[in-house]
């Protein structure tokens, strides 16, 4: 039997796989940016009994994001870019536009375009990629970033920024929260640490064009801080 090592967040996995050669450099292309040596202290551990990728892909992610809850953190729907020093977080459901910014940016910027760690130490905000990417299929990147402020997307004839509450910021995040947990104080967990996120973010919309360049959307995002 094979496995693969992730770490995600810190978050150390073992994929154990069924003995196919093609399988196991599948998901070694598909995670590369993430793998890890093999460790004792696996926070989760998942037998593989058929070569569905898909099926994998979603286990890990709802397996990722009840270990997340544990370390402070959640997964947000959105693409988070790392440039310079900060992330920068762009939310939004299917459609808005996530993925399309992605592709406007580098590879190497990339932590994702589809969910986003999310984390709070004391009273900052951090993000981190995760290999659970949209239709960008260039990998995300196992990058950690100070967040500072959150842009939810939305679609327009001309580049426009403006703030928003944090009551409607709150009730934006809760719609793109990547959380399937019944549980009454994994609940309260979340919605905790969704607070404090949001008392310690600048919440703004942003309305894009397809016309407008990478370089001209980070130029106007950082103007407005």
């Amino acid at each position: 039997m094979q496995s693969v090592h992730l770490g995600i967040c810190g978050i150390k996995t073992a994929i154990k796989l069924p003995s196919t050669n093609g399988f196991y450099h599948r998901l070694l292309k598909r995670y590369h940016n993430f793998l890890v040596r093999p460790s004792v202290r696996n926070r989760i551990s998942v037998s593989v009994k058929n070569e569905n990728i898909y099926q994998l892909d979603s286990l890990l992610r709802k397996r990722y994001a009840e270990a997340l809850l544990d370390r402070g953190g959640f997964m947000l729907h959105a693409c988070g870019i790392s440039e310079g020093r900060n992330g920068y977080l762009f939310a939004g459901q299917s459609g808005s536009g996530k993925t399309t910014l992605a592709r406007k940016s580098s590879p190497g910027r990339v932590l994702s375009d589809e969910l986003v760690a999310v984390r709070v130490k004391g009273n900052r905000v951090f993000i981190s990629g995760t290999p659970f990417l949209g239709e960008f299929k260039d990998g995300g990147q196992p990058i950690e970033k100070p967040l500072r402020a959150i842009y939810f997307l939305s679609k327009g004839d001309s580049l426009k920024l403006s703030r928003i509450s944090t009551s409607e910021c709150l009730k934006r995040m809760l719609k793109l929260v990547f959380f399937f947990s019944k549980d009454a104080v994994d609940t309260g967990k979340l919605l905790k640490l969704l607070k404090t996120a949001v008392s310690n973010l600048t919440p703004y919309e942003i309305r894009l064009t397809r016309q407008a360049s990478y370089k001209r959307i980070i130029e106007y995002v950082k103007s407005s801080k």
